[in-house]
């Protein structure tokens, strides 16, 4: 099921969380009956449904599941997928799982905490990108941004050569991994090693639970279908992981506007020589 409600545990009673899952079992019983047949369905009182609604931030029941239909409604018109080889359903679930992605990250993506990392690029000395299969292509942009714009950033996925580098690193570098699970075991060997080494790690990584296995000073959170958790390769996680990059490099440009020339510049040396290269074809 995806996404029909964003809630905080900590704001509710186990009680209450245990509605909130029943909900997501069956969200149709919800929002076509009463309180009182709810009430006997989910075996609690009516008070603890009213009182669930308040403490998600509804006025009512009422307003509750009219949320929960419309946005049913909404994941089942934009979001439905069609498991056929037949080409027209190929191209739209390849549609629903960026679509659903790069919106589902906007809307949940944690800004302050996305905000003191693109602070800490700002004052670190260099910056390390590290990635495996898809995830490498948002270091690839990362690495390509930040250096246009004159910040001396470094990447590869070769992890031999990433752990011989952050043994000559210092503590005002940075190194940005992106992993959709965090847990590969090269992954583990670069942050284990960043945290002996005292380099500050920032992951933007899909697994929330991430940080209880790390030492990690930033985490950046994606979100992905559920369906492409059965997926090989990687379909909208490479996708979201580069929206990402391209993020903190468009806010770095908004801390500095001068660096907007610097682009202009790249732009201007790209064109001459495109130029360049046509009047040798013509010649």
């Amino acid at each position: 099921m995806l996404s029909l409600l964003t809630y905080d545990k900590n704001t509710l009673t186990d009680t209450e969380i245990s509605v909130i899952e029943q909900i997501f079992q069956n969200p149709l019983l919800f929002t076509s009956k009463t309180i009182t047949e709810l009430a006997k369905a989910y075996y609690v009182s009516e008070s603890t449904i009213t009182r669930m609604a308040k403490h998600l931030g509804f006025k009512n029941i009422k307003e509750l599941q009219m949320h929960i239909y419309e946005r049913l409604n909404f994941l089942n018109k934009n979001y439905e997928t069609n498991e056929t080889m037949n080409l027209k359903d190929i191209a739209n679930n390849m549609r629903v799982y960026y679509s659903y992605s790069i919106h589902e990250t906007i809307d949940n993506i944690d800004l302050e905490v996305l905000d003191r990392l693109i602070n800490d690029i700002v004052l670190k000395k260099r910056i390390f990108a590290f990635g495996i299969g898809a995830s490498f292509l948002a270091c690839r942009v990362l690495h390509s941004n930040l250096n246009m714009i004159g910040y001396n950033c470094y990447t590869t996925e070769n992890i031999h050569s990433l752990m011989f580098t952050l043994s000559n690193a210092e503590a005002d570098d940075l190194i940005i991994i992106f992993s959709k699970s965090g847990k590969t075991n090269e992954v583990v060997n670069i942050i284990n090693l960043a945290n002996k080494l005292n380099i500050d790690v920032a992951l933007v990584t899909n697994n929330p639970n991430i940080d209880e296995l790390y030492k990690i000073k930033h985490k950046i959170l994606f979100e992905v279908h559920t369906k492409e958790n059965e997926r090989f390769p990687a379909l909208s996680s490479k996708i979201v992981q580069i929206l990402i990059s391209d993020i903190i490099f468009r806010s770095l440009l908004k801390i500095h506007p001068n660096l907007e020339n610097k682009i202009k510049a790249a732009n201007a040396i790209t064109e001459d020589y495109n130029q360049s290269g046509n009047k040798n074809k013509d010649s």
